[in-house]
């Protein structure tokens, strides 16, 4: 993480830990760190609303291939889908959340009003301390999810089968599908927190070691080899929300210098507009009075 301290000081970041260096970064402008913050939670909202909608598909599908379709010995490639499919955690949370995120907002602002100080805080300060929890939250059923999925097709296992799930009591079903469903909640995870690569790292560790001890607990010889990609796809995936998070630094940063740039020029033109109104009125007196104008010293040598 020391390698790319340049990149990161020269857009004004700085680390947020003594060690390790620049694992976790911020602005040293905390104004700007707070815009950045409300761009992550922004996108955490847009974000979750096309999970909701996704997982909303996934689980009319499920249900749809599960109510048309029965079970004929091995041939189970329909229904493995719909497992595959039905199995994916926190569906329908995202839904109800992109639903009640702005009534829930709208009560969190109320009741702080209503019975605390009502000049306390301003409805910006409250909505931000109202995103700060909501993201807590969201952050630790995706982590909590992330690690429990794995449970997944590892219920029941069967010396003749492998890694099953079972729907009656003698009745087994090979589940091929259980390797693909931690990776699409590490996909929806990684969507939704890509502009934190903190948190995205938190939740990879979580991943990968979450199936280690659940590898352990089902004591099967040699399938640690599954370690190995899921690692890799990991890896990958908080490099890309390390890269996404210095774009979406680097751009903020460049429209705040920007800002202050038109800022400061807009200042300077009506300082010197001031001073030409303040000047236009004193009249050039070595001028015959029928040839007077506005044309004064003063103006000639700010011009």
């Amino acid at each position: 993480f020391a390698w790319s301290r340049d990149q990161w000081q020269t857009i004004g970041c700085e680390s947020k830990w003594r060690w390790p260096p620049f694992l976790r970064v911020q602005y040293s402008d905390p104004v700007l760190e707070e815009q950045y913050r409300r761009l992550m939670y922004e996108d955490l909202r847009e974000t979750a609303k096309a999970l909701g909608f996704l997982g909303l598909l996934a689980i009319l599908l499920s249900i749809l291939v599960g109510v048309f379709t029965e079970h004929h010995g091995d041939d189970l490639c329909i229904d493995v889908i719909a497992r595959a499919v039905f199995t994916v955690p926190f569906a329908l949370f995202p839904f109800l959340y992109a639903l009640l995120d702005k009534p829930l907002v709208g009560l969190y602002c109320w009741y702080h009003k209503r019975y605390h100080n009502k000049n306390a805080l301003t409805d910006d300060g409250l909505t931000d301390a109202y995103c700060r929890v909501e993201r807590f939250v969201l952050a630790l059923i995706f982590i909590v999810s992330i690690a429990l999925i794995h449970m997944d097709g590892r219920i029941t296992y069967h010396h003749d089968w492998g890694y099953v799930w079972s729907s009656k009591e003698d009745y087994y079903i090979v589940y091929r599908s259980a390797h693909w469903t931690p990776v699409c909640a590490v996909v929806a995870g990684w969507m939704a927190f890509k502009c934190d690569s903190f948190l995205t790292l938190l939740m990879h560790v979580t991943h990968v070691s979450a199936f280690a001890v659940f590898e352990l607990l089902c004591k099967l010889p040699g399938n640690w080899r599954g370690i190995i990609p899921y690692a890799i796809v990991n890896a990958l995936f908080y490099i890309g929300s390390r890269q996404i998070e210095l774009f979406t630094r680097t751009t903020l940063y460049q429209k705040n210098q920007v800002h202050k740039e038109k800022e400061s020029k807009k200042l300077l033109l009506e300082s010197f507009s001031q001073l030409v109104g303040i000047a236009a009125w004193e009249w050039d007196t070595s001028a015959p009075i029928d040839k007077g104008c506005y044309q004064t010293k003063v103006i000639e040598h700010l011009t």
